[in-house]
């Protein structure tokens, strides 16, 4: 696979990120966390705003704990700005979603004022198309999409996956994978490593990951002296569900000693991988 296929580097290069701030209080403390747990220069700290179709349309029956009021938004990424960078997670069922993606980056001048570093989308296999245009009409964040080695139920072998991914270059920066709950690790594995020979620049993991994850996948991932290098991403494994009836996520608490608990576990993973930026 031909190396120009790829984008150019990265703003954020490998990434830490912690999702699911909706308070000016949380986002203090998580910031406070990367600055107190993470040790490391090779990855830079993210933060990870939640938004959905649901969200943006001020939907009635929408109630969920990790998403922040779209009103608020604006608010929680200026109150950000230049200590992190900062990535939208936007969900949809809709296979045609700039029109969205547009909506929400020109919302209070989010885009035009620097607000947002990052775009990822949070649905699987996302149309190329939809893509193409956010890179024509936004070149100035980064675009990050999910893959796994699943699609519409079906399982797709590593080679199959990676072939598909391969398609999204030059429009994407990053590809981060997804470990469906009802998966084995080693799907994950087996992907990442194939993307890996194939010269993908920067993939990440993303979907059940926990404090201590990144120790896991280092141990997993490690081939003789081969150096590794991923992005990583907390969400759901940062929270506490609520003592409800229903038991949902949705219905979950950030917790933050989780969230010190896994950039201090990934920082030190890194590090005693020594883990390094590979040239590409």
């Amino acid at each position: 696979m031909s190396r120009s296929k790829y984008s150019e580097n990265p703003l954020f290069g490998p990434f830490i990120a912690v999702n699911g701030g909706t308070t000016i209080r949380q986002t203090d403390d998580i910031i406070s966390a990367f600055n107190s747990e993470l040790t490391i220069e090779t990855h830079k700290p993210v933060l990870g705003f939640l938004a959905s179709f649901s969200t943006f349309t001020g939907s009635n029956t929408f109630r969920d704990s990790r998403y922040p009021n779209i009103k608020d938004l604006p608010l929680l990424l200026r109150n950000v700005k230049e200590r992190v960078c900062t990535v939208i997670s936007y969900k949809t069922d809709f296979s045609h979603f700039y029109s969205e993606i547009e909506t929400i980056l020109t919302y209070q001048n989010i885009y035009e004022s620097g607000l947002c570093n990052g775009i990822k989308l949070n649905m699987a296999w996302p149309l190329v198309e939809e893509i193409r245009k956010i890179r024509e009409h936004f070149s100035g964040v980064e675009i990050i999409i999910r893959v796994s080695t699943q699609m519409s139920g079906n399982q797709l072998g590593a080679k199959e996956a990676a072939s598909r991914a391969a398609k999204y270059f030059p429009h994407v920066d990053y590809v981060f994978i997804d470990k469906p709950n009802n998966q084995e690790l080693d799907h994950s594995l087996d992907l990442f490593n194939e993307m890996k020979s194939q010269g993908f620049p920067d993939i990440g993991f993303g979907g059940a990951i926990y404090p201590d994850s990144a120790p896991l996948l280092m141990e997993s991932l490690r081939n003789g002296l081969e150096k590794h290098r991923f992005s990583i991403q907390i969400q759901d494994g940062a929270r506490d569900r609520e003592n409800t009836p229903s038991n949902s996520i949705s219905e979950s608490t950030l917790n933050m000693e989780k969230v010190r608990s896994f950039i201090r576990s990934t920082s030190m993973a890194f590090s005693q991988s020594q883990v390094s930026a590979p040239i590409y």
